[in-house]
């Protein structure tokens, strides 16, 4: 009996076991708040490993016991913990969307709006949460250290006039041309001014940096695509109300960054400089040209017509001034801005609109006033099943008074000295004091014998005097058709109108220097008399320009998107045409007087004798009409995308562009910039399930983009003029530029490889990309046969290249601890290129170009960076404290061989690297506790250099800039400093040229800054039936945390004023 009831027991047991490891097939749906389905959910059984995933219906199935815990996870999405057993009797998972990560959303390139899986192309979205995080008028200078692939070129730019923006994507891919990248805004190319832009119209703005990316805009995509997306109404038959308020504060700039000498220093100089005779030249002059007060006092008590003691007074007084503090108290103020935003949203998949109005009043930092008004409207209806009528517009108004103040760098100049320390805005009795900056107090004291108006230039009394007002008015209106033609078969037709203009008006009062100037200029003696005649009225004088821009673009394009099964084809063929127009004038009144309205008429084509150095000069002022400048574009262009099973895709774009700028043999010519672009998502793969990716993608493109110059033209431009009455009143003709016909766009070659992935169990996902960016048939200086056409031996062609590669890399953490949520990302962004080819019409050696560059302009040279820097070797100081290099393999000081010889022999220079960020990056953190939320960002760049300033010799005599390097200068054996001798008299020719443009000044500029910090409070309203409320505090340019170099400087701006820091407190509600 004992042995069956053992053996009942164990039968018991055994059945027991085996009912509870039962594997069951446990199915259901994953679903979001507003009950859609969401595919692509990964399930993960915690007991055993094993993974599932949801089908485009958002349903799964996986293999579990009834105690097993599921996990469901998806970025965008907060995870799920559910026990199999749950799901037994509730087969609908409902996963919430994550406020601190991003949504799936779709990207829009301008053209199309697609999901991110289907993009094998490089584009990085920054949707609104991330514009947020930083305050600004401007929505591009929020993209500031978040975007991947895009950074702001500080103080680095080319010679061409239409570099705006201090924007570069993946580093440069022109030399001449301009290097900015193309704004596109709603679908439109944006060719107006981005400060016109209301940064709270904008939902998302997505960078478009690769060839697939950025070939559809054919020849102007090349530098890249900036696509602004405004603000649309929702769907769902709510009304929306967003309110949004905030006031921003900024520092006073900070003049103690101006490095000089001490005032007792710089007077002690210019005593011993006049002790030597250094000044009698200037002082003997026939036209006794502006000297410094101490040199003007000096030579009084030399002439005995002041005393020793008067002018051991003055001298006290200089030597107390702090012109730095005078100019900060009397001009400076906190800057302040105050922004007001209202928004209206409504409507249904019928009809929806979104209205939006936004003020921001401003004073900058000398007081200034300024304000904008944004006003934007958008329409959608449905006028039948198939056709979708859409209606937008946007008008902008925004006027900027100035007051003409002069910079602080403009005060420190007298006559040749530009940077006399101890000046003063007001005098020994604190009174305005005069400036000498054109002309010699001498000349002024006597010229016209008390006759003329007073002559003397006073600072400190300017502001009071001048005020110019600028007013830019823009318009943009878009109508749009989209007809559905079949199942996935649609046309869409879209116009737009735009229109800027702009209006400056700079009224100089009768009582500003500028007025007084030109007046006594113009002032006729009667010597017999004493009568003065006026030929230019004394009163007000108002300038007056206008610039205007006119542009008008329509596209019809067809768009398909089937699924067919397993495979998915979209595509796209259209028809673009652009115009452009732009023109200006300005004009010029005299004795001008607003209330009643008078202005005097003037002789403009008569010579007169104009004082105080008798030359003869005519009026001028005479109005000008700018000719029309027209620009039009034609363009045709396709797409075309592949997948199958969601797991191959293949696509690609092609476009062809005409243009009046491109020649005749190039618009004759088919050769269409075109891409292609291959993707391959592993993880749909079978094979692939056991790995720890949840999603990896395979992507690689290969294509061509151009860049174009607005301001070249391939025809002959020529200029219609009128002599003066004085040279005959005839008209004349000038040749500005010569039949280009070869003329065409610049070529920008992208080959871009990248992965894209995401972790199954640990909140982590990024991207690599490594892609090679060259640029051929650039813009570049190229020899003429100046024998057809005398004006020069040169001519600008499609000549030059360049060579660059890079990686753009980033990581995306999205976890916490319990109640605290932390999302981290971190970008890391690398880049160089190098001249391939470039014509040069001097000869010298490349580096010997490099050592005379500052690294602030694009200096191509064969084989080196755009902007690189090289340098003398250095070899310390000699025995007599002057600086040494290397000549013929030797240690010399023989300047000007050495110079010489560097144009034949290179070794006595060494190429040191780039003038610009070859690493750069940065790394954005988001830590949120219940309602409170916390964000900072921490960028860096590094991989560059840059060449600080010291003391020369050179400049101290030539032009009084004395460096405070000046006072760890080498002034004896055994001194232990790299600082030369001043040198008094000068004595060989090139030492301070040498010493500025050795190693020993270059330095590292790699650096880590705090870009911003960011605190907010959400505040629900759900208990009042209402949306949302958040309060926020931010801080902005917190400046540098850590630097490479140990001169405490900033390599973005090296002994200059540095970006202040501004403070913002504001609130957001939406109702």
């Amino acid at each position: 009996m004992r042995i069956i009831n053992l053996i009942l027991l164990f039968n018991l047991m055994v059945g027991g076991l085996a009912a509870q490891g039962q594997k069951i097939n446990v199915v259901g749906v994953v679903k979001d708040n507003d009950n859609k389905s969401i595919d692509r959910v990964s399930i993960r059984n915690n007991s055993n490993g094993i993974n599932a995933y949801t089908n485009s219906e958002g349903e799964f199935s996986i293999r579990a016991d009834r105690a097993d815990t599921l996990v469901f996870s998806k970025i965008g999405y907060n995870s799920r913990y559910v026990l199999s057993e749950e799901l037994m009797t509730i087969k609908i998972i409902i996963m919430e969307k994550s406020p601190l990560q991003i949504d799936e959303v779709l990207v829009n390139t301008g053209y199309q709006k697609l999901k991110p899986n289907q993009i094998n192309g490089s584009v990085v979205t920054i949707d609104r949460q991330l514009l947020e995080k930083q305050v600004g008028t401007n929505v591009l200078d929020r993209l500031n250290g978040v975007s991947n692939g895009l950074t702001f070129q500080t103080g680095r730019t080319n010679t061409n006039p239409q570099n705006k923006l201090g924007i570069t994507i993946r580093g440069y891919g022109t030399i001449n041309g301009a290097l900015d990248p193309l704004v596109v805004l709603d679908d439109f190319v944006y060719e107006g001014d981005t400060n016109n832009i209301n940064p709270n119209d904008i939902e998302s703005v997505t960078v478009l940096k690769d060839a697939e990316a950025t070939s559809i805009y054919g020849a102007r995509g090349g530098n890249g695509v900036i696509v602004l997306t405004s603000k649309k109404s929702k769907t769902d038959g709510k009304t929306r109300v967003d309110l949004n308020y905030n006031t921003m504060w900024k520092e006073e700039p900070d003049l103690s960054k101006l490095v000089n000498i001490e005032n007792e220093d710089y007077i002690g100089l210019e005593e011993k400089l006049f002790s030597d005779g250094y000044f009698d030249n200037q002082l003997s002059a026939w036209n006794a040209p502006p000297v410094s007060p101490i040199v003007y006092w000096l030579n009084q008590k030399r002439k005995n017509n002041i005393t020793e003691d008067v002018y051991l007074a003055y001298r006290k007084f200089y030597v107390g001034n702090d012109l730095k503090k005078e100019y900060a108290n009397h001009f400076y103020k906190i800057a302040n801005t105050q922004q007001v935003g209202f928004q209206l949203s409504g409507g249904d998949i019928a009809h929806n609109y979104i209205l939006s109005l936004n003020q921001d009043v401003q004073k900058d930092n000398y007081g200034q006033p300024g304000n904008r008004t944004n006003i934007r409207i958008a329409n959608s209806a449905k006028i039948v099943d198939w056709i979708v009528l859409n209606a937008a517009a946007s008008y902008s108004n925004a006027k900027n008074e100035s007051f003409n103040i002069p910079s602080f760098g403009s005060l420190t100049g007298v006559g040749e000295r530009r940077s006399v320390s101890y000046l003063s805005l007001w005098n020994e009795n604190g009174q305005a004091a005069p400036f000498y900056k054109y002309y010699g107090k001498t000349i002024l004291d006597t010229v016209g014998k008390g006759r003329l108006l007073d002559w003397n230039y006073y600072p400190a009394q300017e502001a009071d005097q001048n005020l110019s007002i600028n007013t830019k008015k823009e318009f943009i209106g878009n109508v749009g058709l989209d007809l559905k033609l079949f199942s996935g078969g649609d046309l869409k037709l879209s116009y737009q109108r735009h229109r800027q203009d702009v209006a400056i008006e700079d009224l100089f009062g009768e009582e500003s220097h500028y007025v007084r100037d030109r007046v006594n200029s113009f002032s006729q003696i009667n010597e017999s008399t004493g009568e003065v005649t006026y030929p230019l009225p004394k009163g007000n004088i108002l300038a007056k320009s206008t610039a205007s821009l006119e542009t008008y673009a329509f596209r019809s394009q067809f768009n398909f998107h089937r699924k067919i099964t397993d495979h998915l084809i979209m595509a796209m063929l259209g028809f673009e045409t652009r115009e452009t127009k732009s023109w200006g004038d300005n004009s010029m009144f005299f004795g001008y007087h607003k209330d009643p309205l008078f202005f005097a008429s003037v002789d403009k084509t008569s010579m007169f004798l104009t004082k105080p150095f008798g030359s003869y000069n005519s009026i001028g002022g005479d109005p000008l009409i700018s000719p029309t400048i027209v620009n039009r574009f034609v363009s045709m262009y396709g797409n075309f995308y592949y997948g199958w099973k969601e797991k191959y895709s293949l696509s690609g774009n092609i476009r062809k562009d005409g243009s009046n700028l491109f020649g005749v043999s190039a618009n004759d010519k088919w050769k269409p910039l075109w891409s292609i672009g291959a993707g391959y998502e592993i993880t749909k793969e079978l094979f692939f399930e056991q790995t720890p990716f949840a999603y990896l993608k395979l992507k690689a493109t290969l294509g061509y983009s151009g860049n174009v110059d607005l301001s070249r033209a391939a025809l002959p431009i020529t200029a219609s003029l009128t002599n003066t009455l004085v040279n005959g009143g005839l008209p004349y003709g000038r040749i500005g530029t010569i039949n280009n016909p070869s003329l065409r766009w610049e070529e920008v070659m992208q080959l871009n490889t990248g992965v894209e992935w995401r972790l199954k169990n640990i909140p982590l996902s990024g991207s690599f990309e490594y892609y090679i960016k060259n640029g051929n048939d650039l813009y570049g200086i190229s020899s003429y046969d100046y024998t057809s056409w005398g004006a020069t031996g040169e001519i600008m062609r499609n000549v030059a290249a360049i060579k660059g590669r890079g990686v753009d890399m980033q990581v995306t953490y999205s976890g916490g601890w319990n109640t605290v949520k932390w999302q981290s990302t971190w970008i890391h962004n690398y880049n160089k290129n190098r001249t391939k080819k470039s014509y040069y019409p001097y000869d010298v050696t490349p580096l010997s170009r490099l050592v005379s560059s500052s690294g602030s302009q694009i200096n191509p040279v064969v084989g080196y960076p755009l902007y690189g820097l090289a340098a003398f070797v250095w070899k310390g100081l000699d025995n007599d404290g002057n600086p040494q290099g290397i000549l013929n393999g030797e240690i010399s000081t023989d300047y000007k061989a050495i110079n010489n010889s560097s144009l034949e022999n290179e070794g006595a220079i060494r190429f040191i690297g780039s003038a610009i960020p070859t690493h750069f990056g940065g790394w954005i953190n988001t830590f949120r506790y219940k309602q409170f939320e916390l964000s900072f960002n921490l960028s860096y760049k590094g991989g560059y250099y840059f060449r600080r300033n010291s003391f020369s010799s050179n400049a101290l005599l030539s032009n009084g800039t004395v460096h405070p390097d000046y006072n760890k200068r080498w002034q004896s054996i055994g001194d232990k400093t790299d600082i030369p001798a001043w040198e008094y008299p000068l004595k060989k020719e090139g030492r301070d040229g040498f010493y500025a443009s050795s190693e020993v000044l270059v330095e590292k500029a790699d650096h880590v800054r705090l870009q911003f910090v960011n605190f907010a409070y959400n505040i629900k309203l759900s208990k009042w039936n209402m949306g949302s409320l958040q309060v926020f505090a931010n801080v902005n340019n917190l400046g540098i945390v850590w630097r490479a170099n140990k001169h405490n400087l900033d390599p973005d701006s090296p002994e200059s004023i540095p970006l202040q820091k501004n403070y913002t407190v504001g609130l957001r509600a939406n109702l």
